[in-house]
């Protein structure tokens, strides 16, 4: 990443969003990321990998909706769980949607399955 950022960012975005079926939301992507100074760019993913926040989770907190993909290549299926089944009040919902940004890929599945946890919410 240091080294080449293009290439990096190139190659990212394409694993990450995971929608090789329509290829214009990868390179959105990869045009947000080239956007970004390198620099900066490097230092927010380090921080975000490197973050530990476990301890957080198992705090007392509102009501969470966790959503999960199929096939997110940077957060695995039991990670998603985890949190589900660490955070209190948290409810897990699969998506039937690819790659690690639904809310890019399918937008409308992500609204509708917030819509729905914010409604029960609501009559709870």
């Amino acid at each position: 990443m240091r080294n080449d950022y293009a290439a990096w960012a190139n190659g990212f975005a394409p694993l990450v969003v995971a929608n090789p079926d329509r290829p214009h939301l990868a390179l959105g992507f990869s045009a947000c990321l080239l956007a970004l100074r390198p620099d900066i760019a490097a230092d927010v993913l380090k921080t975000i990998f490197l973050a530990d926040h476990r301890q957080d989770a198992r705090r007392e907190v509102l009501p969470t909706q966790v959503l999960q993909t199929g096939h997110d290549p940077a957060v695995p299926l039991t990670a998603a769980r985890w949190l589900a089944q660490t955070v209190a009040a948290s409810d897990f919902q699969m998506l039937e949607a690819e790659g690690h940004f639904p809310h890019i890929s399918a937008p409308d599945r992500v609204s509708d399955a917030l819509l729905g946890f914010l409604q029960a919410q609501g009559d709870a």
